[in-house]
């Protein structure tokens, strides 16, 4: 009598699942991962989970209880992340204590810094602005397509960022 082969197609589907929200990074808490743990959270000098206040976040139109650790963008390490979402829109911000270098993208500037412009669809729109110390922050938006329209999303992330500009290191 053959098996039939769904419990374990479910059972890898399961494993592969927890794999990749493991892999994320993302805690509910948006603190760091404890000293002595493993994670892919890299430890930086200004860490946008620990530093944003939940006033700007506010401001700039998230619900700063959504906050959530975001590694997902430096999968080489060298970045801290965090996220905020309002449900059709989430924002990330990330900060290395490295310059990131050059990326191939648009010159722009935000709150009179100069800045990069860089996007990887019609949803997305990231802002690279250098940091005093000599590192990066990056800002991006992603919108649903689903979502109500909002504005494109490099408006939005230029009206984040403008919020969010005077507690960037």
């Amino acid at each position: 009598m053959r098996r039939s082969p769904r419990p374990a197609l479910a059972a890898a589907l399961l494993a592969a699942a927890a794999l990749v929200l493991t892999a994320c990074g993302a805690d509910d808490s948006g603190a760091p991962a404890p000293a002595g743990t493993t994670s892919a959270r890299a430890a930086v000098a200004w860490d946008p989970c620990l530093a944003l206040p939940a006033e700007l976040i506010r401001a700039a139109g998230f619900d700063p209880a959504s906050r959530r650790a975001d590694t997902a963008q430096s999968p080489a390490g060298g970045w801290a992340g965090c996220g905020w979402s309002d449900g059709t829109t989430a924002l990330r911000v990330h900060a290395a204590d490295e310059p990131a270098g050059d990326l191939p993208g648009t010159p722009d500037t935000v709150a009179g810094e100069p800045a990069t412009r860089f996007t990887e669809g019609a949803f997305d729109c990231t802002l690279q602005l250098p940091a005093a110390s000599g590192g990066a922050v990056r800002l991006r938006i992603d919108t649903r397509p689903s979502g109500p329209e909002l504005g494109a999303p490099c408006e939005l992330a230029h009206r984040a960022a403008a919020v969010l500009a005077p507690a960037l290191p």
